[in-house]
């Protein structure tokens, strides 16, 4: 069993926090947590525990863990075309855009045709590093539904159709695709820390250390400045 499943099989256990759901599953899609959703972990947390009311898309925030995309890979997958595309910006529906399985596919066009329409769309479904962009109704329609698209794999020479959109669970063989742009580029740039090697899994459970150690730094500020107490101690 690979060591990302093992992860999230044990952070799955419902004796563990919900918090540690979100924490996690954060960390597969983003790969390092920011401040914004470490401050969303000890929101979390405080809901969990009965000391914020629960939001409405609680559940939503501590579904399972899932190491969709982090597996050592077993078949080849490729993308082969998207199309079908239903509340997406202006993209027409009958529209549809192939790639090659072999060699280089380049899409070209003018401004505003919808070529980053596209890859937006490929960056929520396939696997991608850094903040995943929200994908957009057409402006001038009324909304109609979520946004979809049927996106066609191969995997192993077999064809696959997968019908996606933005409320299904992360697809494997989708998630097995990479997607880097420039926004991945900056992610992989800006991001600071010790050069050294660590199996890409494990490093989820940093991520979790860090959030605990974050959510129990901010329980003790906020302990201090409602009470004036730290443990057995006033300041």
């Amino acid at each position: 069993m690979p060591v990302a499943t093992k992860i999230c099989e044990f952070v799955n256990n419902k004796a563990k926090p919900d918090w540690w759901r979100y924490t996690l599953n954060k960390a597969i899609e983003l790969g390092k947590l920011s401040t914004t959703e470490l401050e969303v972990a000890y929101l979390v947390a405080k809901m969990e525990y009965g000391l914020e009311d629960k939001c409405p898309d609680y559940s939503v925030l501590v579904k399972p863990a899932k190491a969709t995309g982090y597996h050592t890979e077993i078949e080849e997958n490729k993308l082969i075309s998207i199309g079908n595309i239903e509340n997406i910006s202006a993209l027409a529906s009958q529209q549809k855009i192939e790639f090659s399985a072999t060699g280089l596919t380049v899409i070209y066009g003018n401004n505003g045709v919808g070529k980053s329409s596209y890859a937006k769309i490929l960056k929520n479904a396939c696997l991608t590093r850094g903040e995943i962009p929200e994908l957009k109704h057409n402006v001038f329609k009324g909304r109609a539904g979520f946004p979809s698209a049927e996106i066609q794999v191969q995997s192993n020479q077999k064809l696959e159709l997968v019908q996606w959109n933005t409320q299904i669970e992360p697809h494997p063989r989708l998630k097995a695709i990479r997607v880097f742009d420039s926004d991945s580029s900056i992610h992989y740039l800006t991001k600071t820390g010790i050069l050294d090697f660590k199996p890409t899994a494990l490093k989820l459970l940093d991520e979790l250390l860090i959030a605990s150690a974050f959510i129990l730094d901010k329980a003790k500020t906020e302990e201090v400045n409602r009470t004036g107490f730290v443990g057995d101690f006033f300041i």
